[in-house]
């Protein structure tokens, strides 16, 4: 399995959208032929040329990928049904189900106009026999489903008499969940009257970045500070994220981590765009120079980047399917960290900030168990966080923060999504 799990089938850009877990809208092309003829003890491909673009075939002819698919059934034994979704007309996710209760992810892509595969990435085995009955058992499940990496989780109250947790001292790369620091520094100035929810700025080309949305729209355009921030917490926008961060100032933002107890916060605080230059546009020589920079030092280095144009990224020869310096340039808390990042919102923060946190809450809505969800998460390629704001309809307000960061290997976020349910479900039966 260890081999299959570090094939890439074809590469895939770096995204740091750092997510939401992604919706499955309901009608997908049928992808039978993965389950029918590749995850079978045998594999086989009818009309190889006829599934897949020449460019693929290229770079992954039809034995490799037998072979491939093959290491695949030595764990799954083979695949007795599947279930595809799109969330786009080139975006797709296959789901291979088997008899031993282990579903295999995989993320699809197709050509616009062909409609043949030109790109495939396997996102990994959710085992579905795992289950969260106590919390003892997600140490247990951390452990089968991240051997290579490491995992950690918290579930706690805000007055601590509910606090569960793996491990509270592990520092982990959290991806977009640092936008929660900027949304209170923005929330903080609309309070001081520093600034109002319908202040406009022009969006600004030197100021977009990947990811989001945001990055196609004209020059120019004015966009009022709350879709700004409704933008960069509920899609994770990277555009609307920095022209935030650029509006604000950094040590604005800088000064939230110790008032939300961010102790492992690196300053300066990174836009999403340098952090993209840094790992994927110049020369990785200079990005160990900024590992090893003081404070200062690293500013200046930051402040240079804006002559560095935004289409260099993906140019320097660093894979940006691969986790790349995720223990190094990145934003960094404990699951402890976010959940006081969360509280600090709740206790703190405006009806504004209330209702942005709550636009999009994967896995769990308001209207059951829980009153009030709000919720941030975070990914990149080797990372994924996700920290949840829960309100019970008794009036007790919870966290429930998990990590993973694997430097060797991309994550499976659908494992991670599925244990994230799992919990989800029993922090209901410890915050009634």
């Amino acid at each position: 399995m260890n081999k299959f799990a570090l094939v890439l089938l074809a590469s895939i850009s770096a995204s740091i959208s750092a997510s939401s877990a992604p919706a499955l809208p309901t009608s997908a092309p049928s992808f039978e032929f993965f389950c029918k003829e590749l995850l079978q003890p045998t594999p086989v491909v009818t009309d190889y040329t006829g599934k897949f673009t020449a460019s693929f075939r290229d770079a992954f002819p039809e034995e490799q990928m037998k072979e491939i698919f093959l290491a695949v059934v030595e764990e799954t034994e083979s695949c007795l049904s599947h279930e595809a979704y799109s969330d786009s007309l080139t975006s797709h996710v296959v789901v291979l189900r088997g008899p031993k209760k282990k579903d295999v992810y995989l993320l699809v892509g197709t050509d616009e106009k062909s409609g043949l595969i030109s790109s495939l990435v396997f996102d990994g085995i959710v085992d579905e026999s795992i289950e969260i009955a106590q919390w003892s058992d997600l140490s247990k499940a951390f452990a089968q489903v991240a051997p290579n990496g490491k995992m950690a989780a918290t579930l706690m109250t805000d007055d601590a008499s509910v606090h569960l947790a793996t491990d509270e001292t592990t520092v982990f790369a959290i991806g977009s969940t640092f936008k929660l620091y900027v949304l209170a520094a923005l929330d903080l100035a609309v309070r001081e009257k520093r600034a109002q929810w319908t202040d406009v700025l022009p969006l600004r080309d030197s100021w977009k970045s990947p990811s989001g949305g945001m990055d196609d729209w004209p020059s120019g355009q004015n966009v009022e500070l709350l879709s700004f921030a409704k933008s960069m917490i509920a899609i994770s926008d990277n555009t609307a994220t920095d022209h935030l961060i650029h509006h604000l100032g950094r040590k604005p933002i800088e000064a939230m981590f110790s008032v939300m107890g961010a102790a492992h916060a690196q300053r300066p605080l990174m836009t999403t765009i340098e952090m993209f230059k840094l790992k994927w546009a110049i020369e990785p020589k200079l990005a160990d120079q900024y590992v090893l920079a003081t404070e200062d030092e690293r500013r200046a280095i930051l402040d240079s980047l804006g002559s560095v144009a935004r289409d260099e990224i993906g140019k320097n020869g660093v894979p940006g399917h691969l986790p790349t310096r995720i223990s190094t340039i990145e934003w960094f808390a404990t699951t402890r960290e976010n959940c006081a990042a969360v509280f600090w919102l709740a206790s703190e923060g405006s009806a504004e900030v209330r209702e942005i946190l709550s636009i999009n809450t994967p896995f769990v809505k308001p209207g059951g168990h829980w009153n009030y969800v709000g919720y941030k998460g975070g990914s990149e390629p080797g990372v994924v966080s996700m920290t949840y704001l829960l309100e019970s309809k008794s009036g007790r307000r919870a966290c429930l923060s998990m990590s993973w960061n694997d430097e060797a290997r991309p994550v499976s976020s659908y494992a991670f999504y599925s244990l994230m349910k799992k919990t989800l479900a029993f922090a209901e039966s410890q915050i009634p």
